[in-house]
């Protein structure tokens, strides 16, 4: 039997890492869901989810509320690690 399935929708990958975010009690800004939407859609979903809790820790540890900043840093980074993100 072959089962097919479908990729994530750009959308539903936010709102995935939205629910996420809550459930961790991560308060993440609009424009971080956004580069991590962008980040599942060219890497994988599992890589963006495991961009929330390092990120938090450091927004944390920073005195940062937004985590945009970091979010940027891990996008940034994600751009080395994966050719072809841009």
């Amino acid at each position: 039997m072959i089962i097919r399935t479908m990729l994530y929708t750009p959308q539903e990958m936010k709102q995935i890492i939205k629910i996420r975010a809550q459930t961790e009690g991560i308060n993440i800004s609009e424009e971080a869901l956004n580069h991590l939407g962008e980040i599942g859609t060219k890497t994988t979903l599992r890589y963006s989810v495991q961009l929330l809790t390092p990120a938090h820790l450091l927004a944390k540890i920073n005195g940062f509320f937004k985590h945009r900043f970091f979010f940027f840093y891990f996008w940034r980074q994600s751009l080395a690690l994966w050719p072809g993100l841009e």
